[in-house]
């Protein structure tokens, strides 16, 4: 099933001195844990899924199974971040993000990626359907996010 959302999910994040290599450059795998961090607090706080129960008493995990990036501008020590997470595509076992990480007061974008989850049971070590609360929880968020003007 493809979902298109006009509206995205907003999750900021500050530069700190950690994340920064000797240039004083944002170090480019801390915009992968961005990520990570943004995929927690949607599902979280706008889908109304804990996250950490899939990985103990669902007994789910949520690898990242493919990964895109480009890089247009670099991120410096107390730039603050906007990431911004919408829903390329929704399948039977998997989700397709679509993320853009932008100076959070400009707008400008510094990277784009793209993301594929798929949903793995901890005990078999193999795709999974998506849970029907999940599924429901998502399409619900994009119906939403697309009918906010």
């Amino acid at each position: 099933m493809s979902i298109s959302s006009q509206r995205a999910f907003r999750h900021l994040v500050s530069i700190h001195f950690r994340h920064c290599d000797p240039a004083g450059i944002a170090y480019y795998p801390n915009y992968f844990s961005f990520l990570n961090d943004a995929i927690e607090t949607w599902f979280t706080s706008a889908l109304g899924i804990n996250y950490y129960e899939f990985y103990t008493r669902r007994e789910l995990a949520i690898p990242t199974v493919r990964l895109e990036c480009e890089f247009m501008a670099p991120c410096r020590m107390g730039d603050q971040l906007a990431v911004l997470l919408s829903i390329r595509q929704l399948g039977r076992s998997s989700i397709q993000l679509s993320v853009t990480l932008a100076d959070a007061a400009t707008n400008e974008p510094r990277a784009t990626l793209g993301c594929t989850l798929v949903f793995v049971s901890s005990k078999l070590g193999k795709a999974v359907p998506i849970p029907d609360d999940v599924r429901s929880a998502i399409e619900g968020w994009s119906r939403q996010a697309s009918d906010t003007p």
